[in-house]
């Protein structure tokens, strides 16, 4: 904190009254103001075009606009705030404004005002106005165009330098508009604009009133027929009351606009007769909508031959693209859907078909014929039912009908020492065989232990009381052929659910 560079009166009161003397400390406390401010970095700066470092500062606390009268720093709007250029200056004036409002879409330079400007100025507030903008706010699911963040009729000034110069027209119009809503009756809009006359166009469309130069970012440099501007205030009840021309035959007008209703006098636009020249902006960095924010870098300046893939031009196409990828999601899960649900159809018919072929070979009870697609005189797959005069039950199926992978019968301990396949597949069979033995032994001794009228009553169930035998093929002692071990695997179930079986008939020959 120091005293505001400027000069002091050149001739002081020289008084000794209490009343002279709390006058100079008066004096003297209105000009300590906090002049040691930060300026903003310099890829900041070049971010708004304004690079000069005097183009921040006013050492001397005058208004930045020194025709405007006292009432009218009621309340600023900083539609375009940037990093502090206009809001620098407005904290070193003297007075300053009552309330001050800066909005801008680059977050990074709001973030820098709000951290370095704001604490010293309590009326001072920022707000990051989240719009689309290709090079400074590229989120596509920011909207083009948002209302600005002040109540109707309570600015009495918007400065809105470098703003709609970089508005397509469709947001230019609604800017316009928020414009009418947010002037109070005395207000007044400051603004620049690229202005052209659209009778030197004779090939353009009646609803096409703008110019654009990139088209990787049309808003980096709009100009506006002339015609077309002053039928839109017109219609919003604005006029123009001051121009500036440009310096340079195209570049910035400077305009002041307010409400007709106001008493300010209309003005005309005059040609513009500047020199030619050249004022190209400094090219946007990589990342530039980063900058400003905690722990970005800078990147380096961009090479001006440099070309890229253009954004989208609206947050429709990119949404839509967005719509697009999440429909191609959804399509893919419902296709592996439908694959999983025809691979349960698979297993379900392989299911069918296994069931059928036990059915077939009597091993389970057959199932109630189907009027519709089974007759009576028929069974599954086409094979006979086994009568009673067949009490055999055969387990050396065709071993293509079993769905089973043969390989899911082999430990990891047999694989790992390389131990033939067909050998586990004899093993199961001899033991099954030692099993149906001992299981068959058991329950006969079992059943003539019982009653021998339980055996009688069941002998329906077991063929006239002869229990079924099992028929099965000599254990390989080694195997070469895939199908050979398929089929030595099926043997070997269907040899377990014979003992399954002849455990069940045995017990109830036992409770008969």
């Amino acid at each position: 904190m120091r005293l505001r560079e400027g000069p002091w009166p050149s001739s002081p009161k020289q008084t000794t009254g209490e009343a002279d003397h709390t006058l100079q400390l008066t004096w003297a406390y209105d000009r300590f103001v906090p002049t040691v401010l930060p300026l903003p970095p310099l890829e900041l700066r070049e971010l708004v075009g304004a690079t000069d470092e005097a183009l921040f500062d006013n050492p001397t606390g005058q208004p930045i606009f020194t025709d405007l009268p006292p009432e009218a720093w009621r309340s600023y709007l900083d539609f375009g705030c940037g990093c502090g250029r206009s809001a620098r200056r407005l904290i070193q004036q003297h007075p300053q404004p009552e309330r001050y409002v800066g909005v801008d879409l680059h977050r990074g330079m709001v973030q820098w005002c709000q951290e370095h400007l704001a604490p010293v100025a309590p009326g001072f507030s920022f707000v990051h106005h989240d719009v689309y903008n290709a090079g400074l706010n590229p989120n596509p699911a920011s909207p083009s165009v948002s209302p600005l963040p002040v109540d109707d009729g309570s600015c009495s000034i918007v400065e809105a330098t470098s703003v709609f110069t970089h508005l397509v027209e469709g947001q230019a119009e609604f800017y316009l508009d928020e414009v009418a809503r947010v002037l109070t009756p005395d207000g007044l809009l400051i603004a620049t604009w690229f202005l052209f006359e659209k009778d030197a166009f004779p090939y353009m469309q009646d609803n096409q009133n703008a110019l654009y130069i990139n088209d990787r970012d049309p808003t980096n440099a709009v100009a506006y027929d002339r015609d077309w501007l002053l039928a839109g205030l017109h219609a919003r009840g604005l006029a123009i009351v001051r121009v500036t021309p440009p310096n340079v035959r195209g570049y910035h007008w400077h305009l002041r606009i307010a409400r007709v209703t106001a008493g300010h006098a209309r003005v005309e636009l005059p040609p513009d007769d500047a020199p030619p020249g050249r004022r190209p902006p400094p090219l946007l960095r990589a990342d530039a909508e980063h900058f400003g924010l905690e722990g970005v870098g800078f990147s380096p300046p961009v090479v001006a031959s440099t070309r890229q893939e253009p954004p989208p031009l609206n947050t429709l196409a990119s949404e839509l693209a967005g719509a697009k990828e999440y429909i191609a999601s959804l399509e893919s899960h419902l296709s592996a859907a439908g694959e999983y649900i025809a691979s349960l159809e698979s297993h379900l018919g392989s299911a069918g078909e296994y069931l059928a072929s036990l059915e077939a070979h009597g091993v389970i009870p057959a199932r109630p014929a189907d009027p519709l697609t089974h007759p009576a005189s028929d069974t599954p797959g086409g094979l006979p039912r086994r009568s009673a005069q067949q009490p055999s039950v055969v387990v050396d199926v065709d071993a293509a009908s079993w769905p089973v992978d043969a390989s899911s019968f082999a430990s990891p301990a047999a694989q790992s020492a390389a131990e033939p396949v067909s050998t586990v597949v004899s093993t199961m069979v001899g033991s099954t065989m030692v099993v149906s033995t001992m299981v068959v032994v058991s329950t006969m001794v079992v059943s003539m232990v019982g009653s021998t009228t339980g055996a009688s009553r069941c002998a329906s169930g077991a063929s006239g009381g002869v229990w079924p035998t099992i028929e099965t093929v000599p254990p390989r002692s080694t195997s070469s052929n895939g199908a050979e071990v398929v089929a030595d695997v099926a043997r070997a179930e269907r040899a377990a659910i014979s003992v399954a079986t002849i455990a069940f008939m045995s017990s109830a020959s036992f409770w008969c």
